[in-house]
């Protein structure tokens, strides 16, 4: 998400001019009290407990993988078609086990290949380590120059974006659009 963020800045610097910006990336969700923080960006349906959440540009998630991992085999069309690739999980939103939970299926999530950064997996399914759920925004690149293949999207969440996300009790007024 930061690269995404980061591509952005430029035109925020030029419009505004009377904010220190400082870009903490972490893979925590950050403690607004405890960590002095004004505004965080998350991914997510914008659901936070003690959050005002505003969407910043809607994502949706896609199971893919690298081409090669399918030389000689049908590609996979459903959950039920996935259990005799490796799969590549994401540690913080289970993506996997939300959609198995969504569809009313089964998944083995005991031997999937963990990772809980975004683009690292899009990475792992180039390099052909498994199967994963991608969010789209990341991996459209990788698609488009054929080192990834779209299997099917996930359809179990109609709000998931990328939020900027403040305290409840913090009103900020936007002045600017990315």
């Amino acid at each position: 998400m930061h690269l995404w963020l980061v591509k952005r800045l430029s035109k925020f610097h030029r419009e505004v001019r009377n904010v220190q910006l400082s870009l903490n990336v972490t893979r925590h969700y950050v403690d607004f009290e405890a960590e002095n923080v004004d505004m965080a960006i998350r991914h997510g349906n914008g659901e936070w407990p003690g959050l005002q959440a505003e969407l910043l540009m809607k994502d949706r998630i896609v199971a893919v993988c690298s081409p090669r991992i399918l030389q000689g085999r049908r590609r996979p069309r459903s959950l039920a078609e996935i259990g005799n690739h490796p799969i590549i999980e994401d540690r913080v939103h289970r993506y996997w086990t939300r959609y198995a939970r969504f569809v009313g299926g089964d998944i083995d999530v005991r031997n999937v290949i963990l990772y809980d950064d975004s683009g690292v997996i899009v990475e792992a399914a180039i390099n052909e380590q498994g199967i994963a759920m991608a969010r789209a925004s990341l991996a459209a690149s990788a698609i488009s120059r054929g080192h990834l293949v779209e299997l099917f999207e996930v359809k179990f969440s109609e709000t998931l974006g990328t939020m900027s996300c403040f305290q409840q009790r913090t009103r900020y007024a936007r002045t600017w659009r990315a």
